[in-house]
């Protein structure tokens, strides 16, 4: 009876362990990964400050465009280090625009990036081409989203675009606050 009694006990004891450890389970969810490799050559292009006539970024980025298929994403290689922000946000401090050669500017921006790869965290903002308003054309310095506009943000991470968010959007996100991600980021951790 005694023995009877232990092996029941034993038997219940672990079917009520592997029940706590799958409900435990249940709650975490791995977060989803982009099915866009945003760093896929056919994307590549040079990284940049410079955003139009009259607007610099704190950060570099790399924007690419596919108004009928991809959609829009803005890479964004957000300084870890204070020092590394600062160096951004006066890169352009004694540059004469009249002057300024920006492809080679772009090019030496995304040698500096490449060569310090590990410095940056590299957000995505994505926007399929689902939510591109082209009535008015389709251009990457003239980009209209819809009213219903879902962007999501990945966070590039051991090789992966892992996503952090999605939210509503009906305009791009700020390239003057490093923050915008970083909080995205500290939401997630």
């Amino acid at each position: 009876m005694g023995i009877q009694l232990r092996y029941h006990f034993l038997t219940i004891t672990c079917v009520l362990f592997v029940l706590a450890a799958c409900k435990g389970s249940e709650n975490k969810t791995e977060p989803a990964i982009s099915t866009v490799n945003f760093f896929d050559k056919k994307y590549d292009s040079d990284y940049s400050l410079i955003i139009d006539e009259s607007n610099i970024s704190d950060y570099p980025q790399m924007s690419y465009l596919d108004c009928d298929k991809t959609g829009y994403f803005t890479i964004y290689f957000v300084p870890k280090k204070p020092d590394l922000i600062n160096y951004w946000k006066g890169y352009y401090n004694d540059a004469d625009f009249e002057t300024l050669n920006i492809d080679e500017s772009n090019k030496q921006i995304t040698s500096i990036v490449k060569n310090n790869w590990n410095n940056y965290y590299k957000f995505c903002y994505y926007v399929p081409s689902s939510f591109i308003d082209k009535s008015n054309g389709c251009t990457i310095e003239s980009l209209n989203l819809t009213n219903d506009t879902k962007a999501t943000i990945y966070l590039f991470k051991n090789n992966n675009w892992i996503e952090l968010k999605t939210i509503e959007s009906t305009i791009l996100p700020p390239y003057l606050e490093s923050s915008f991600f970083l909080d995205i980021l500290q939401d997630k951790e």
